[in-house]
């Protein structure tokens, strides 16, 4: 059994989405002496927290993308007699098999995500879509590659406490704002994602983003003075996952094909917001998507060949998020979406986090080696500071600067 060697609790704090710049409208997050960037993963939150939770990188933990293509059919797959016919095109058809699928085999998907609405995708891939997660970040089996952060602390008898995992309200920032049961335990963490909702919608920039970013500092220092009169001092580890950056180029992909008399939905596909996956057929069906961007996307994206796969540590064996991978460089977006049509979308994320503007916040009352900080840090980070020996597979490092 592992001991806790730390008298004090570790109080760790996600802030999805929020930007090094940001803590200026923050001034309890800013009075904390540690603080630096740290750099993500080329991917959404499902990439980044997957890294976060685990110590390695997206392609040994195998979370990068919400949807992926099961070839042995997802659970859309129940509905395959009639998910090729005229009517399955409709949104109304898609609605309706969601309802269904979420009323029945979704219920044992207890993901943080669950089985999403699906909107923009062509009928012959309704049967194959699947999501990659089926359990949220605190469950046994979250991942199945590596041990997630929460499986050391079962196995070691760590204590802790997770509040704002539980979707019991639209923002995570209300779950901790009628929290109260404070007690003495060796981690408690507090998740939060309403950053990166309200960023999305305003910019992380505009006058209403700062006033909530205002109001969202208020209640964690609220919070920290309630935890911190309860179970005395406490060490503070608080860090996003990402930035945001102000979308200035929206891209019709449907409309874009449609110019050079080619229907998107004739590929497998999936568009993502900032991602066009196709899982094309051969080097003929590749060079014609690819003309079409050339001619007509030029200068704003970059095709993940194998080589950017592996530098950016991404490299799949299998072809289960698609094996020609289009990413939109930073600033743009794809309007029509497997998720929607985007028109809300006023910010974004997902992209390569080589950009600046990409990195995310770290933040911290301990002595932390900042130097090229990466999310796959946290989990050493974590598990040093309670005792548990660093797997010597991690990709990660402790930052304690001990």
């Amino acid at each position: 059994m592992i001991v806790v060697q730390k008298n004090k609790q570790l109080l760790l704090i996600f802030l999805d989405g929020l930007k090094p710049e940001s803590l200026s409208e923050m001034p309890f997050l800013n009075s904390f002496r540690t603080k630096g960037r740290i750099k993500g993963e080329y991917g959404y939150s499902i990439a980044c927290h997957g890294s976060m939770y685990s110590g390695v990188h997206t392609k040994d933990h195998g979370l990068w993308f919400v949807w992926f293509k099961n070839k042995f059919g997802g659970p859309f797959s129940i509905f395959n007699s009639f998910n090729n016919r005229f009517f399955s095109s409709f949104l109304i058809y898609k609605l309706l098999i969601h309802k269904l699928v979420s009323m029945t085999v979704g219920r044992f998907n207890t993901s943080f995500f669950g089985i999403p609405r699906f909107v923009h995708v062509n009928n012959k891939m309704i049967s194959m879509l699947d999501v990659i997660e089926k359990r949220n970040y605190d469950e046994p089996d979250y991942l199945t590659l590596v041990p997630s952060l929460f499986d050391y602390f079962r196995k070691n008898t760590v204590s802790y406490t997770v509040v704002g995992m539980d979707k019991s309200f639209k923002e995570e920032s209300e779950i901790l704002n009628r929290f109260s049961e404070h007690r003495k335990e060796d981690v408690t963490y507090w998740f939060l994602g309403d950053v990166d909702h309200f960023s999305h919608k305003y910019t992380q920039e505009s006058s209403e983003a700062k006033r909530k970013l205002r109001a969202l500092d208020a209640l964690l220092k609220n919070k920290y003075e309630e935890l911190v009169s309860t179970v005395g001092s406490v060490d503070l580890i608080v860090w996003s996952d990402h930035g945001h950056i102000t979308v200035k180029e929206r891209v019709d992909l449907y409309s874009v094909f449609k110019q050079e008399n080619l229907s998107l939905t004739r590929y497998d596909h999936v568009i993502d917001g900032t991602f066009a996956r196709f899982w094309v057929k051969s080097k003929e069906e590749e060079q014609e998507i690819l003309s079409v961007f050339n001619k007509h996307l030029a200068g704003l994206f970059e095709v993940l060949d194998e080589q950017k796969l592996k530098d950016h540590n991404l490299y799949q064996t299998d072809e289960k998020y698609g094996n020609l991978i289009i990413a939109l460089l930073p600033g743009s977006i794809f309007t029509k979406t497997i998720w929607g049509w985007s028109k809300g979308n006023n910010s974004m994320h997902g992209y390569n986090p080589n950009y600046p503007e990409c990195d995310g916040v770290i933040i911290s009352n301990l002595n932390l080696d900042l130097d090229n900080c990466r999310l796959v840090d946290i989990t050493p980070t974590v598990l040093n500071y309670v005792g548990i020996k660093v797997p010597g597979f991690m990709d990660g490092k402790s930052l304690l600067d001990e």
